[in-house]
């Protein structure tokens, strides 16, 4: 019977000796049907090295799915995200794109604002009443020369 009590999960945590606390949060993905042909798959907990394989073996194995013509990737629950995981995301896009099948990244924007304030980098695009990017991603890079010019 499918239906929203149709869930995957799978739970990933760091081994632990007894009396010792967890240097990160367990990592863990649960598979939420939205509609028919939308999944969703709802990620907690760090997604870093140790766990960006599984992440994108989870991502790539919902998207074998039949008739599945959009997944959703929620990071909402994910207070880490290093550059492993960043990876295993990219993966899933482009597979979602090579089989024709819609890719949403939702709930992100904690990641963003939390990683610019430890960089120091502004965060574009993150709130629109403050950002003022550059240009805008149609815009052609600004030289801060002129062009060449070639003899014909």
């Amino acid at each position: 019977m499918k239906g929203a009590s149709d869930r995957a999960r799978t739970d990933i945590g760091p081994d632990v000796a007894p009396g010792k606390a967890a240097m990160s949060t367990p990592f863990s993905m649960t598979k939420h049907p939205v509609e028919p042909g939308i999944t969703r798959l709802a990620v907690t907990g760090d997604v870093q090295t140790a766990t960006s394989a599984a992440l994108r073996e989870l991502i790539l194995n919902a998207l074998d799915a039949n008739d599945l013509h959009e997944i959703v990737i929620d990071i909402g629950a994910v207070p880490l995200l290093d550059s492993a995981g960043i990876a295993a995301l990219i993966a899933g896009r482009n597979t979602a794109a090579a089989r024709g099948i819609g890719y949403q990244i939702i709930n992100y924007q904690h990641l963003i604002h939390r990683d610019s304030q430890t960089t120091n980098v502004p965060t574009f695009g993150a709130d629109p009443a403050t950002a003022t990017p550059t240009r805008s991603h149609h815009e052609s890079p600004r030289r801060s020369h002129p062009p060449r010019h070639t003899p014909p």
